[in-house]
């Protein structure tokens, strides 16, 4: 919720201050609509696959579990919440995206509009959430490839194996060499990897909705903890996380090949879609779980894979091996896309003034900001290092 507000301050002090700046030409707007260093490839089909692979990662998986424990059948309630409060956002990024269509827009609009000490602090904020997601999210996929290969992940101490972290290693290297060819053949791969995965959380749905009892939503009260059950499942079950995937359009602007038109609708388009179909999938999910096991409530209810442990409990085993193989993809795809968006993030740092040159350097061939790909690269695999205790850095990170 509080991101909503940041968005909508953008939204204010950018009608009060920027507008006139633009109209007196102290903001070239004209200019970047124009190639300038970075190659303007990507169309709409594109920018809008970049962003429901941000919101469906590993977390949509999860989501509606834990929001059902928070809240029962009134976990619906916090996504409906939790759709309106970053579609308010989506809304003011959606009007910057299309005005201002800058890489790594996230760092570049509070430059504009809250000058150069409060675009410091969100920069380097996002950017850390940004380039820690790679790592966070490889190490997801070996947590789930356990279920086919036991050696990548020590599940009483909780890290990676060193097969696991070599594994992770190289996954996070083979998606770095991709988006150092150029962020088309990014883009043509993560969009034909981002359909597959998207199609997964589409096909539960229609399958849970032939295993739904209505009795679950009067098993116990609709909202057990009231409108507080409400809110913590807001706050705790990754409801404004999932969404805020939708920003990683916005970050690749200064590539679209028509900003204007695509970046706004890529924007809505994609927190609309999504916000359906996670909707979708919490009614199915409370529907679905069979009522013997709501006994002692919803709080009590216990899964380690949520809807794979319900697939076998309904069975529809081929359903729990997809959803298996889809906990590695999704994940995954959020390595390649996260890869991208955090370098661009690093480059608009250097557009503001808070780095030396050489950091937003474009590739002559590739047309990618290379140095900040790199440096992006290294810090992941940073955030990826165990520390002497066992833990990973990144389970450190707040933004987790």
């Amino acid at each position: 919720m509080g991101q909503s507000v940041v968005a909508l301050s953008y939204f204010f002090r950018f009608n009060c201050q920027l507008n006139p700046r633009i109209a007196k030409g102290e903001i070239d707007v004209a200019s970047r609509q124009r190639p300038v260093g970075l190659k303007r490839t990507l169309t709409f089909f594109e920018l809008i696959m970049a962003s429901i692979a941000g919101i469906f990662g590993s977390g949509w998986l999860f989501g509606a579990f834990y929001a059902a424990r928070d809240a029962g059948p009134a976990s619906i309630l916090a996504w409906v919440i939790g759709a309106i409060a970053i579609g308010l956002m989506a809304l003011v990024f959606a009007e910057l995206g299309g005005m201002i269509p800058d890489a790594g827009g996230v760092a570049r609009y509070p430059q504009y509009s809250h000058g150069r000490f409060m675009s410091f602090v969100v920069s380097w904020a996002a950017y850390i959430g940004y380039a820690a997601t790679p790592p966070i999210e490889s190490d997801a996929v070996m947590q789930y490839a356990t279920h086919w290969f036991p050696g990548l992940y020590n599940k009483i101490t909780g890290v990676l194996t060193g097969e696991g972290l070599l594994v992770a290693f190289l996954l996070m290297l083979v998606f770095f060499l991709v988006n150092y060819q150029g962020v088309k053949l990014f883009a043509s791969l993560s969009s034909k990897l981002t359909a597959v995965k998207f199609a997964v959380p589409i096909l539960t749905i229609i399958l849970l909705a032939f295993h739904f009892h209505g009795a679950n939503f009067s098993k116990t009260s609709f909202a057990p903890d009231g409108f507080t059950g409400v809110m913590t499942a807001v706050a705790n079950a990754g409801v404004i996380f999932a969404l805020l995937g939708f920003r990683q359009s916005l970050d690749l602007a200064g590539e679209s090949a028509n900003p204007q038109r695509d970046i706004p609708r890529a924007v809505l388009w994609s927190v609309g879609v999504s916000a359906v179909i996670v909707i979708l999938l919490q009614i199915v999910f409370l529907g679905g779980v069979p009522t013997h096991l709501l006994a002692h409530g919803w709080a009590a209810l216990n899964f380690s894979s949520p809807f794979a442990n319900l697939a076998l409990a309904l069975n529809i085993g081929w359903l729990a091996i997809i959803l298996f193989g889809d906990a590695v993809l999704s994940p995954g795809v959020n390595v390649l896309v996260y890869n991208a968006t955090s370098s661009r993030v690093l480059y608009a740092m250097e557009k503001n003034g808070y780095l030396s040159n050489w950091v937003g350097k474009v590739h002559i061939k590739t047309q990618v900001p290379y140095v900040a790909l790199i440096l992006s690269f290294i810090m992941g695999l940073i955030f990826l290092l165990p520390f002497p205790a066992g833990q990973n850095w990144w389970a450190l990170c707040p933004l987790r």
